[in-house]
């Protein structure tokens, strides 16, 4: 084994495994992990994740970022996040059910959109060292042996206000049925021949179709305010043994080249994970959405920039006390239907 990295062979990773327990049992501990190390990196690579520690009560004080080797990053659960209005953290409501999240949209009470929640597992050489396993132990979100960094989340509809609102006033018309264009007449203003660009000739508000919205009917709602907006949410908790209102973010990549790695690994997830792409099917299959709207949705996912994942250089201007940052969202140009 002590030849193991001496030619230039491609080894299976269990073997630098094996060689790193070896190492482990007679001692070398540097050796062993750096193995275990080299072992993650060729079976799930290598990731640069920031953790940022902000002093909220000094507005004068840098915050403080270490950049963290990890590895293996892994979805950790599909959330319809945001259906009761509140705080919706990336890891809450993860019991809602796809019915229960359309109902409280439909009444006004939330958000339609569904959170990912993203977990990776630092490296041996990280937890082998003191300094940085001390800033990855106290964070409280775990999965298995690995931390929760970030969550990907995805709103699918620019309407929050509910049914009710929306059969009273029509954000386009204004509750008169009629179209904003050519107010009713169903021509051109510009040119009376000529039928209406926007109604196509009725005079009807193409947003409610001219005639009231029934109360059950989500699925119109839905197909008329569809548009899949895309954001990156690092993950933020209070640091109780810190000094006062300091609080730790973490979640983005430290590096361009982490991010990059991350997106094409992401992408394949959206192409091929059924247990990502299922939940997010059910919800708007429910609604009634098409497979044009479904497939617009796993675009919107894969669309997302490599500079929505990696922290800005001006942390202090960009990181808030909210946990979005200026370029945080993503809209996916998805086109209305008029």
């Amino acid at each position: 084994m002590k030849y193991i990295k001496r030619y230039n062979e491609e080894l299976d990773p269990n073997t630098y495994r094996r060689a790193a327990r070896d190492f482990k049992s007679s001692g070398y501990d540097t050796k062993s992990t750096n193995l275990n190390d080299w072992a993650d990196i060729k079976e799930f690579g290598a990731y640069t994740i920031s953790i940022c520690s902000q002093f909220n009560d000094s507005v004068q004080m840098q915050p403080a970022v270490r950049q963290i080797p990890m590895t293996q990053p892994g979805i950790v659960s599909v959330n319809y996040t945001g259906a009761d209005g509140t705080k919706d953290y990336p890891l809450q409501n993860g019991s809602v059910r796809a019915e229960e999240a359309i109902e409280k949209w439909s009444n006004g009470n939330g958000r339609l959109k569904v959170s990912i929640p993203i977990a990776f597992r630092p490296m041996a050489s990280v937890m082998a060292n003191k300094d940085s396993a001390d800033v990855i132990k106290p964070i409280p979100f775990s999965h298995g042996n690995k931390k929760v960094m970030m969550a990907i989340e995805i709103s699918i509809s620019d309407w929050n206000r509910g049914l009710e609102e929306w059969r009273k006033n029509c954000v386009w018309c204004g509750g008169f049925s009629e179209c904003d264009y050519c107010e009713g007449e169903g021509y051109d203003p510009n040119n009376e021949d000529a039928p209406c660009p926007e109604c196509e000739g009725t005079g009807k508000c193409r947003k409610c179709n001219g005639k009231p919205i029934n109360e059950d009917d989500a699925a119109l709602m839905f197909d008329k305010s569809f548009w899949p907006v895309v954001s990156i949410r690092p993950i933020a908790f209070p640091n109780k043994g810190g000094m006062g209102g300091t609080s730790i973010k973490m979640g983005l990549f430290g590096d361009r080249k982490s991010a990059l790695a991350f997106k094409k690994w992401f992408n394949g997830q959206v192409d091929t994970n059924d247990e990502l792409r299922g939940p997010i099917i059910d919800l708007v299959s429910i609604l009634g959405a098409d497979p044009e709207k479904i497939e617009a949705i796993f675009d919107a996912l894969k669309g997302i920039r490599v500079n929505m994942l990696v922290w800005p250089e001006d942390y202090r201007t960009r990181m808030s006390n909210s946990l979005h940052g200026p370029n945080s969202v993503s809209e996916y140009k998805y086109k209305k239907e008029k």
